[in-house]
């Protein structure tokens, strides 16, 4: 755990920092962008990091991040984030100094909240990657729907983006006195993260998570004492009661309590109240027993011409888990989720996300056409497609869909023109040397006015000196992304150039990854 003083100023402490790192290092510094190749400088640089972040008070630490609409299912937008580098660092940091007091007031709440679970480990986690808060959520909300007749459902309107900074302050200093000054210490980081506005937490990085979890404890608390039982799984509310009435009256002065308190409002769209009976229709059904409900499918047609009633009982009502499946078994049920998801009209995220995921782990390209085939309805979870691509694309497979990311590209949609999904199009195409084979895909990474990042990117992957050259005497013109990923770009230099080039990065920048980029390239032999 980070240290914790009295001061007027707060430090984060090595031990922080270096449960940071491995934390970045096994996961990511936001769940919707890239990671970020400069990391690897940093590693390089470590020492000279934690002397940096260190060195200031938390107080001093923390800018701008950067900031990205990414599509929702329904239509629309939603603003997520990825914070500088350092500032990813040091949130982590604080968000592990502060875990241990927070999990212990939420511990309290006893199987009412079942968003994350805490465990905190030297590895870098930040929850216990066993617990399946959704599917605990989903079991408590069926037994309670079973001994109530009606629920509340309801969820907070832009939650992380509406968080009140003030009151989250107050809300960590609850968890434990002795936070009284390191609470006020991250509501001044939180503030510089947000240019000193003082609404709005990160949306993507981890800490994150815990900050807002923290934010709702006292809400938790408040519906408590009014006698209800509810569930709660991030800002989704579930509370049962026996009388519709009853749970009118609680609707309206828990929307009195959020407002006067928090500054916060409720979903519209999302908040009614109806019997529990069809809670358990319309939403107690999770990706887990969806796939279950495709493999028995599946599995029934499979064997019916079995002529045993007895064979076919048996593995009818107790039908294999995936683990259990054989390859061309789960190709086949990979298709089957991926049929029923194209059946609806909107994207079901969470059976999308549970498809795109298995079928990384397991390295099937079974769903690769009818996922290129509809690549803008899946434009919701596009970080989620982009990855399942690049680990099971190699240049075989790439050569046999290269015209279907020619129409893609050469097609105006939500893919080229949103920039959140036009930059993970670009990361992708910057992995695979394969996809240089055909010019609209390389035009669309290094044609005219194209992000400078990914043209750097593909300089380095395909060692364009020339290209490198061109750029190098602006270098100091360029914004962070571009800057670091041109710096970067400077290994394919010859030794003496590269060495010229970085000895001046050394002599003119200060910052601190400029720096830390020079180090690590003039470490190349």
């Amino acid at each position: 755990m980070g240290s914790i003083n009295r001061g007027l100023t707060m430090h984060l402490s090595k031990k922080s920092l270096e449960f940071a790192r491995s934390h970045i290092q096994r996961f990511y510094t936001s769940d919707f962008f890239p990671s970020l190749d400069v990391l690897d400088a940093l590693w390089a640089d470590w020492d000279e990091v934690v002397k940096s972040l260190s060195g200031k008070p938390i107080q001093e630490l923390g800018r701008l991040p950067l900031s990205m609409q990414a599509p929702k299912a329904r239509g629309g937008y939603r603003v997520v984030h990825d914070p500088n580098p350092l500032d990813s660092l040091a949130y982590a940091a604080i968000a592990y100094t502060l875990a241990p007091y927070i999990d212990t007031r939420r511990e309290k709440l006893g199987d009412r909240v079942f968003s994350y679970k805490l465990s905190v480990n030297e590895r870098g986690d930040f929850f216990d990657e066993g617990h399946n808060g959704f599917q605990s959520y989903t079991s408590k909300s069926f037994e309670l729907a079973k001994n109530f007749d009606y629920v509340l459902i309801t969820d907070i309107a832009a939650f992380y983006n509406q968080i009140y900074l003030h009151r989250l302050q107050s809300a960590i200093e609850l968890c434990d006195s002795r936070l009284a000054t390191i609470s006020s210490a991250v509501e001044e980081f939180m503030l510089n993260l947000n240019e000193r506005v003082s609404i709005g937490i990160p949306v993507g990085p981890a800490p994150s998570i815990i900050l807002a979890e923290t934010a709702l404890l006292d809400v938790d608390q408040w519906i408590q004492h009014r006698g209800c039982d509810y569930v709660r799984y991030v800002d989704d509310f579930r509370i049962f009661s026996n009388s519709e009435l009853e749970l009118e009256t609680i609707l309206q002065d828990l929307v009195g309590y959020l407002y006067k308190n928090h500054r916060l409002t409720l979903s519209s769209e999302k908040t009614f109240i109806l019997p529990s009976a069809e809670l358990i229709d319309r939403y107690l059904d999770s990706p887990d027993s969806r796939e279950r409900a495709v493999i028995h499918a599946n599995i029934a047609q499979s064997i019916a011409s079995q002529t045993s009633l007895a064979f076919r009982t048996a593995y009818v009502e107790n039908p294999p888990s995936w683990d259990k499946l054989t390859s061309e078994e789960r190709s086949q049920l990979l298709n089957s989720m991926m049929d029923s998801i194209l059946g609806h009209d909107s994207l079901d995220l969470g059976l999308a996300r549970h498809l795109l995921r298995r079928a990384k782990h397991a390295r099937l390209r079974a769903i690769i056409a009818p996922l290129l085939d509809n690549i803008e309805f899946f434009s919701p979870v596009f970080r989620d497609v982009c990855l399942y691509l690049d680990s099971v694309m190699n240049e075989a497979a790439i050569n046999r869909n290269l015209d279907c990311f020619e129409k893609i590209i050469a097609k105006p949609s939500i893919i080229t023109k949103s920039s959140f999904c036009s930059m993970w199009l670009r990361w992708l195409i910057t992995r695979h040397q394969a996809y240089s084979q055909s010019q609209v895909v390389r035009d669309f990474v290094v044609g005219e006015l194209k992000p400078l990042r990914f043209q750097a990117d593909y300089a380095r992957l395909f060692a364009h000196e020339s290209w490198v050259k061109e750029h190098r005497s602006n270098w100091q013109q360029f914004g962070a992304l571009d800057r670091w990923s041109l710096l970067l770009a400077a290994s394919v230099l010859g030794v003496r150039e590269r060495t010229v080039w970085m000895n001046q990065v050394l002599r003119s920048s200060e910052d601190l990854i400029d720096r830390a980029i020079a180090r690590y390239v003039l470490s190349f032999r």
